[in-house]
């Protein structure tokens, strides 16, 4: 008989009080009971934290209040103090399927896994499904290691930190602070690293995550924003250089490149006024290509080289948003 895994769910919460009480009530209805619900409050503001008082005498239940300080902050106090085998992270304003828990544990128990990855998709704040969001679906299968970082390096699969279940000692291996701090796309500089210290990768199929989307999220932000076009910037640096120190050429120059077409994405927010930066970095990218192009960025480095991507990226936005 396979020994059931005792499960941290960690929430990260931050002004989220229109959200908290549905996210929190999917994880406390799941069928499968053996994990404890990690709940870290990061100094909000509006009345989450009172909200989140009605759960603590619930016995899977532990509710930390923290002074804000990001995200990342959280979730790095959230690992360290973690009771289970096993961490699966929610966001405060997110949500998941019953069967979640229940579903993925099986996976866990028969293959021994290290990271275990399974299905989400991306909706409206009323849970009605977006026809243009992110939607991650898989297969139950093993994933090789390199035959994942090369996906993750294409941007086939994202770099998401809530779409997967982590071995608690995995993270020990990648050494702490696990989320950089003080930093946006921080599931971007540290999904990778996880990836390196994983020996048995696994994938379930089924969607189980429904990723909330805002129209004032970073991935639907209109405006140039410095901050994230430098955090990209040092994320890439990072990156290629740890990459490239293993011995993973390939796999360093298709990141280089995904985060260079991001960092353009975010000058084309403002193209007229970002003409001279928008030129360095499509420069940049068409001087560092990778070895092999899917028929998307074959499409893209066309529309850069006619000089078209920085007009036409906006529009596509704009269709997104609807």
């Amino acid at each position: 008989m396979q020994i059931e895994p005792f499960i941290t769910v960690l929430v990260t919460a931050y002004n989220v009080s229109e959200y908290i009480n549905r996210c929190i009530d999917s994880i406390l209805s799941q069928t499968y009971k053996n994990f404890e619900l990690l709940i870290i409050n990061d100094g909000s503001t509006d009345n989450t934290l009172e909200m989140l008082q009605q759960y603590k005498s619930n016995p899977h239940v532990q509710l930390i209040n923290k002074a804000n300080g990001g995200v990342s902050s959280a979730r790095n106090m959230g690992i360290k103090v973690a009771k289970g085998s096993y961490i699966a992270q929610v966001d405060g304003d997110d949500y998941v399927s019953k069967d979640w828990l229940e579903s993925c544990t099986k996976f866990l128990t028969s293959k021994k896994t290290d990271v275990l990855y399974f299905g989400l998709d991306s909706v409206d704040p009323d849970g009605r499904e977006l026809k243009y969001g992110d939607r991650q679906v898989f297969h139950d299968r093993t994933i090789g290691k390199y035959e994942l970082l090369a996906l993750l390096s294409k941007n086939i699969i994202h770099s998401y930190a809530v779409d997967m279940f982590v071995r608690k000692d995995i993270f020990s291996r990648v050494g702490y602070p696990i989320y950089p701090e003080d930093t946006t796309y921080e599931d971007l500089a540290t999904t990778y690293r996880i990836i390196l210290q994983a020996d048995n990768i696994c994938s379930v199929s089924g969607v189980y995550y429904h990723y909330v989307r805002h129209r004032g999220s970073i991935t639907n932000q209109k405006q140039f924003n410095y901050k994230q076009f430098s955090d990209l910037e040092s994320i890439r640096v990072d990156m290629v250089k740890n990459l490239k120190g293993v011995k993973l050429f390939e796999y360093a120059k298709n990141f280089n490149f995904q985060i260079r077409m991001a960092k353009l994405q975010l000058l084309c927010r403002n193209s007229k006024k970002y003409k001279v930066e928008i030129k360095i970095e499509q420069k940049n990218i068409m001087s560092e290509l990778p070895s092999e192009l899917t028929l998307k960025e074959k499409i893209k480095i066309l529309l850069l080289r006619v000089n078209l991507y920085s007009k036409i990226y906006p529009l596509i936005q704009k269709i997104k948003l609807r």
